[in-house]
């Protein structure tokens, strides 16, 4: 499946793809993070538009050109937070025998009226998750390896995980 602006790279390895159409197309994958956020607020209708927004906005904060942009990187999730004023939380997935298991492996630190969640995909691409309890059966803790049947069971073993805070003590 491909789109104007998106070729999958399985096909690019059949299709000789021109370097200028996987420049912009490397830079559409790697402006999903601003995608996302754009879906969230319901900005469908004007997604490229709101798209280039948010991407340029991000630019403009942190001083930086279109050319040295490589995507958004976990590392720069708080920033971001403060500049779009919303709270990101990121999982992803693991497959467990049958089962699809969710991690949350970035906890937003800031509770902002607006949330977004997000599937971290191969350490580099955002997608969103818009309905939290369809994304995953299993939710596993980070620091244990209990496996929990919802994102809120999950938060609240979070909270008293004993392995999670022997962890932060063996780390001062």
């Amino acid at each position: 499946i491909s789109n104007k602006y998106f070729t999958p790279p399985a096909l690019q390895q059949i299709y000789k793809i021109p370097p200028h159409r996987q420049q912009r197309e490397s830079l559409f994958r790697q402006k999903c993070f601003f995608r996302a956020l754009a879906v969230s607020r319901q900005q469908v209708s004007t997604l490229q538009a709101s798209t280039d927004v948010y991407y340029q906005q991000y630019l403009s904060s942190q001083s930086k050109e279109n050319e040295s942009f490589n995507g958004v990187k976990l590392s720069e999730l708080p920033r971001l937070e403060r500049l779009y004023k919303v709270s990101v939380d990121v999982y992803t997935l693991s497959q467990r025998g049958e089962q699809h298991v969710a991690s949350l492996i970035s906890r937003s630190a800031v509770k902002y009226p607006e949330k977004l969640l997000l599937h971290l995909e191969n350490d580099e691409h955002f997608c969103l998750i818009t309905n939290l309890s369809l994304y995953t059966k299993s939710y596993k803790c980070n620091w244990c390896p209990t496996l929990l049947r919802s994102s809120t069971a999950l938060k609240n073993h979070f909270l008293s995980c004993k392995d999670r805070k022997s962890t932060r003590l063996n780390s001062s």
